[in-house]
């Protein structure tokens, strides 16, 4: 068995072995006019050597054995240029030439929301496509960031299907703010990205994105613990058809087919995507079941790009989100409380995208994005012993008795819209890179519940009944200035300022146990973050900065409005009247600090990063779950989160690479009393966490991974280390996940060309390849410890063939 400590030691001498000899050196330039082309990808092909090009189009590769070798350069809106070199020498000199694939300067990226090597002054990590490539099979986008520093991410399934979430520096999924295309994801009432709504969408993934802390989150939610920026491929650059299809255990399979149309007319392009995804799941009936499409068309003007996408499909997936006992573990691991069969979430989430770019010239760009969210669904569960009362029915005389109560099965939809512009105008004024824009986004949505079957229901009950219904509408108005100041030719200075109003309006129907409660909140929130860049020289770089984040309460922090023993948590309420003052759960406000530099050559790159973020008023879980599976949730006076993080990359002999990152974190109460049902839940005790560690996440993470390149044939061997979990804020180490280490293998080959033109290539994963018994998340519950089990020793294979 391979264990970490193993495997650090071979790090160190495949390190330690890295020795060569030679340069090349080099410029990639516009064919059509000859400017430079800056961050043009430079590869040595079969090999792990590469570069990126600099503003001026020069690039350099170090340490290059001699021999010959084919060198590659790409760049998104050029086709691929190659030539051949003969590396003797002491330094090689070559020039590519890349041929525009479309009107020059006309490709959309939406970039002023990301962050820049050795200009920006945050934390960040990009994961390119080849690298979702490697990783990628069938799993959703949280479980490709699992190697970030700082990020912990995992499935409630066990496997990598099903509603999974990442976590960021101690923080849930609802500080962390998502983007596709620069249109924010998260749920407007709840916060939370749900991944699994977009089945197949790493398909259309061209590059991610992954910033540390708040230091250049522009808009949408509050970006607290970090932003994910996924950009879906360009539309249809390449003329091709394409098909993957695969299979693994639990009866996983996924078929994809797409379709590229290449550059039409110099002026218009096509993609198109279709898939297919099905799994049964590790744990007992966590099967899902999901289709996906995504449709993108471009047309390429002189000054302006216009881009539509469509992408969403509709899935279910039954629920696996109640953990199991530590004794129920040991006998199995698979099991799941959810024995109803239709215990499934059944929904719909389309979205529409159209963005525009205008360029009048080579200083000024003006960037729009509209974009339309229309998503509906329900889920269905069985309940024992519910009281009509509470159903919005009378009790009633069934054979002499007196019936009051039933077992039922319950159906709990949701029917929401979002509509949203994102404006943007980008002037570069020499040492300024300015940038200034806003978000406006329209939200509304309608929940009810209805009874679908009962055991014992009134005569004469109509058929769907209708027992609650509730509306909400949150309308976000934001507006932004963004200054990336060059004060010297090695000294950048990014300065942000950010206003945003929120307005969030409820409105509940008074109808059988719910009374009816209508009030409308809002907030107003002003942000600034500073940050500074120093470049010590052409490999060193350090940078600091500060950023403030306000986030407001999730809807169902302030009343779980399905639940008709709820009420909404304000000190003040006159339902009559429509007064509701003071609410109890205030929103949170977050001060960030950071400081990290690095190292960067063209075969080894190094980070670190120290951060420190006091926080006022956070929203932390309680312990135990609501009756749909949600955490229960309070304010915290004041706590911390704060540490180190630290990313190593190197290229190792025999075309070897490896990469590996450590985060060691402290997230813990400065001043928290929280409050607990009493054993006889008769009352509540008044407990001091003051000290304690924030519960959900662990203090120690580590990743070390290590690719061999033999000819066409691609190894990637994947570590995995996760320290101790508490499930509570008690510090009880009896309800606690184990520290555990996890082992994950993958290689990719082409396939001999036997069927040319047909380009055919196989993948293969393994994960979890020492058959680890651990757990990834969990719960306490009256003293009671619940956990969420990972999958055991598991496979996916995979075939392509492109056309």
């Amino acid at each position: 068995m391979l264990s970490f400590k193993k495997l650090c030691v071979l790090v160190f001498l495949l390190i330690s072995t890295s020795l060569y000899a030679y340069t090349i050196t080099g410029h990639v330039v516009d064919k059509s006019d000859g400017t430079p082309i800056q961050n043009a990808n430079v590869t040595l092909v079969d090999t792990q050597f590469g570069a990126a090009t600099s503003e001026n189009g020069t690039f350099q590769i170090d340490d290059v054995p001699a021999g010959s070798y084919i060198i590659a350069a790409s760049h998104i809106g050029y086709g691929v240029s190659k030539i051949e070199v003969e590396v003797s020498e002491s330094k090689t000199n070559v020039t590519l030439r890349l041929q525009p694939d479309v009107l020059k300067g006309q490709e959309i990226m939406i970039s002023a929301n990301r962050a820049v090597e050795r200009k920006s002054p945050v934390a960040f990590t990009d994961i390119s496509a080849k690298e979702i490539e490697q990783k990628y099979w069938a799993q959703e986008v949280p479980l490709l960031l699992d190697e970030v520093p700082g990020v912990y991410s995992y499935s409630y399934t066990g496997g990598g299907l099903g509603y999974s979430e990442v976590k960021i520096r101690g923080f849930d999924a609802t500080r962390v703010g998502v983007t596709i295309n620069g249109v924010p994801l998260n749920d407007p009432e709840d916060h939370i990205t749900y991944f699994y709504d977009l089945p197949d969408i790493s398909a259309n993934v061209q590059d991610i994105q992954v910033q540390r802390g708040v230091a250049n989150s522009l808009y949408g939610t509050g970006a607290f613990a970090g932003s994910v920026n996924l950009q879906t491929t360009s539309s249809g650059q390449k003329r091709q058809i394409q098909y993957s299809g695969g299979f693994g255990s639990y009866n996983t399979r996924k078929h994809t087919v797409t379709l590229s149309s290449g550059l039409v007319n110099n002026t218009y392009t096509f993609f198109g995507r279709f898939s297919k995804v099905n799994t049964d799941g590790y744990r007992d009936r966590s099967w899902v079941d999901a289709w996906s499409y995504f449709f993108s068309a471009s047309r390429y003007d002189k000054n302006f790009t216009t881009t539509i996408n469509l992408f969403g499909g509709p899935m279910r997936a039954h629920f696996a989100w109640y953990g199991i006992t530590k004794e129920e573990l040991k006998k199995n691991r698979t099991l799941n409380y959810n024995t109803y069969p239709d215990a499934a979430d059944n929904f719909h989430q389309p979205h529409y995208q159209l963005i525009n770019k205008w360029t009048p010239n080579n200083n000024l760009n003006v960037q729009s994005t509209l974009f339309y969210v229309k998503g509906d669904g329900y889920y269905e569960q069985y309940k024992q012993d519910r009281l009509l009362s509470n159903y919005n029915m009378s009790s009633f005389e069934e054979n002499s008795n007196v019936v009051e109560q039933t077992d039922l099965v319950q159906q709990k939809k949701v029917d929401k819209q979002q509509v949203g512009w994102i404006p943007r105008v980008n002037l570069d004024l020499g040492a300024h890179d300015l940038s200034a824009g806003g978000e406006f986004s329209f939200f509304s949505s309608k929940h009810w519940g209805e009874v679908k079957w009962g055991r014992h229901l009134p005569p004469g009950t109509s058929p769907n009944l209708v027992y609650y219904r509730h509306n909400g509408v949150k309308n976000t108005f934001a507006l932004f200035i963004n200054d990336l100041y060059e004060l010297r030719s090695d000294l950048f200075l990014k300065v942000d300022l950010q206003y945003k109003h929120i307005t969030n309006a409820f409105d509940q129907k008074k109808m059988g146990a719910f009374i009816g409660h209508e009030y409308t909140m809002t907030y107003d929130f002003l942000t600034p973050r500073i940050g500074l860049n120093y470049n010590i020289n052409e490999n060193w770089n350090i940078f600091g900065n500060y950023s403030m984040a306000n986030r407001e309460p999730k809807d169902n922090d302030i009343y779980d409005a399905d639940n008709p023993l709820a009420r909404p948590l304000f000190r003040t309420i006159n339902v009559q009247a429509g007064v509701y003052n003071d609410p109890y759960i205030k929103h949170e406000t977050l001060h960030d600090f950071e400081l990290g530099g690095g190292y960067k050559s063209s075969r080894t790159h190094f980070d670190v990063n120290l951060f420190w973020m006091n926080f006022r008023n956070e929203i932390v879980p309680t312990g135990g779950i609501t009756d749909d599976g949600y955490p229960i949730y309070g304010n915290a006076d004041r706590s911390v989160h704060r540490g180190v993080e630290l990313d190593f990359r190197t290229l190792l002999p025999a075309n070897f690479s490896l990469s590996a990152n450590a985060t060691f974190s402290d997230n813990y109460f400065v001043d928290y009393i929280e409050y607990l049902w009493n054993e006889n839940y008769t009352g509540h005790l008044a407990i001091d966490r003051s000290g304690n560690i924030i519960s959900g996440f662990p203090r120690t993470l580590a990743n070390s991974r290590i690719n061999k390149q033999i000819g066409d044939l691609t190894m990637s061997l994947h570590g995995k280390h996760v320290g101790r979990i508490y499930l509570d804020n008690s510090e009880n180490k009896d309800l606690s996940i184990d520290p555990h280490f996890v082992l994950n293998l993958s290689a990719r080959t082409p396939l001999p060309d036997i069927f040319k033109p047909l380009n055919l290539s196989l993948s293969l994963y393994v994960n979890n390849v020492l058959n680890a018994e651990y757990e990834v998340s969990g719960y306490a519950w009256g003293g009671v410890g619940y956990y969420i089990p990972a999958a055991l020793r598991n496979y996916y294979l995979s075939v392509k063939a492109t056309l």
